[in-house]
């Protein structure tokens, strides 16, 4: 994230509760697979898919690319893959 918020043409209020859950999410997946391809793959994806797929809403601080909603759907898979790492489980 210190990368992306060194940028300086980036809004840190709209787009960093994004880019944060975004690292949150890259560093639990490497912890939860126990391999660095998994979050290389994502953010590639990410990457590439954000390239060609613009809209008329990209710059919205809820609706565009990294707002609030981006954030949201990063935040709850973050947490998704907290709750399967605790200890104690037997399904991770």
């Amino acid at each position: 994230m210190l990368m992306h918020a060194m940028n300086p043409a980036i809004d840190l209020l709209k787009k960093g509760p994004a880019l944060f859950f975004a690292g949150a999410l890259l560093t639990i997946l490497y912890f939860y697979f126990r391999s660095i391809w998994i979050p290389i793959g994502l953010h590639f994806g990410n990457n590439y898919t954000g390239t060609f797929l613009k809209n008329k809403l990209d710059t919205d601080a809820f609706w565009g690319g990294d707002g609030y909603l981006t954030a949201i759907i990063l935040g709850l898979c973050f947490v998704y893959f907290v709750r399967k790492m605790r200890p104690g489980r037997t399904d991770a």
